[in-house]
């Protein structure tokens, strides 16, 4: 039986903070992903459009009326070997048409945050990284960035996290695991360094997430993984969930990730009760889908 690292599907989800959508981007097999828009509210799926290619998950971002998407990917250059086009877009959620279209004329990792359902901001390491091809009239990209958590304040995964309610707790160094080095760094990479933050969920229970990199990993990029513990702050309980891939307090319940299915619970005295199969999307397919504008 496989395990989870040995599943070729990853999962990680974004949630719109004043609607009850979401989005879910499905990698897999490699350079490979979906966007699959997310009814949170019934918790049924649609599936939007396919990019041969990879998305960046972690330096996403979704409007928070869930209407507009940000996101950065990279594409193989045909023609080209080891060369990549990088880009950071604006697009109509659940979709990856561009509204808003920015290459990447640096090596640099892009992508931005949202600051209003109108105006969005996007991360360069170099000011004028991006050049602009196109920009919608009844959108905004803002000139100033908005401040993330201490560790990282100009890194769209650590503004969106403070921005989403996550506490920074601390920093420390990690060893990694051996399916950890495997599945995320190469067999080479056996230490590195891990930002740890912690949002509420329900009565006592905290959801904690420890951001891991390999040491040297730049600031704007760098492979990354999560690790995902549930912790019980009067009691001193600690649940590691060790193949949860992505994780995060959906309104009065935790829903999770792992081996390419979406799962939601509940907590009780004891940690995670019982668990609730939303979607299985490991057996989905690459097709070719036209946005609908």
């Amino acid at each position: 039986m496989a395990t989870p690292f040995q599943n070729p599907t990853r999962l990680y989800a974004l949630l719109a903070r004043d609607a009850t959508t979401g989005l879910v981007i499905r990698r897999g097999p490699a350079r490979h992903v979906a966007f699959v828009g997310w009814d949170r509210e019934h918790d049924t799926f649609q599936v939007s459009q396919w990019l041969a290619g990879r998305v960046y998950s972690r330096r996403c971002d979704l409007s928070p009326d869930g209407k507009h998407l940000v996101y950065f990917a990279t594409k193989a250059n045909t023609g080209s070997a080891g060369q990549y086009r990088r880009w950071t877009a604006v697009s109509k959620a659940p979709y990856m048409k561009a509204v808003a279209f920015y290459p990447c004329v640096h090596d640099i990792a892009g992508g931005g945050v949202w600051l209003d359902d109108t105006t969005y901001w996007l991360s360069e390491s170099i000011p004028g990284s991006h050049s602009t091809v196109e920009e919608p009239a009844d959108l905004r990209r803002a000139d100033a960035p908005s401040d993330g958590l201490p560790c990282r304040p100009h890194d769209p995964q650590f503004i969106r996290a403070a921005r989403d309610g996550w506490e920074f707790v601390g920093e420390f160094a990690v060893v990694f695991t051996p399916e950890e080095r495997r599945e995320y760094f190469g067999n080479t990479v056996r230490r590195g360094f891990g930002i740890e933050l912690r949002k509420h969920i329900q009565g006592e229970w905290w959801l904690h997430q420890t951001c891991c990199f390999p040491n040297g990993a730049p600031e704007t990029g760098g492979s990354s993984f999560d690790r995902y513990s549930t912790v019980n702050a009067a009691t001193g309980k600690r649940m590691d969930h060790h193949f949860w891939e992505w994780a995060e307090v959906d309104r009065d319940r935790l829903v999770w990730a792992t081996a390419g299915c979406l799962y939601a619970g509940e907590l009780g005295p004891d940690g995670v009760g019982a668990r609730k199969l939303l979607c299985d999307f490991t057996d989905m397919k690459f097709q070719t889908v036209e946005a609908p504008y």
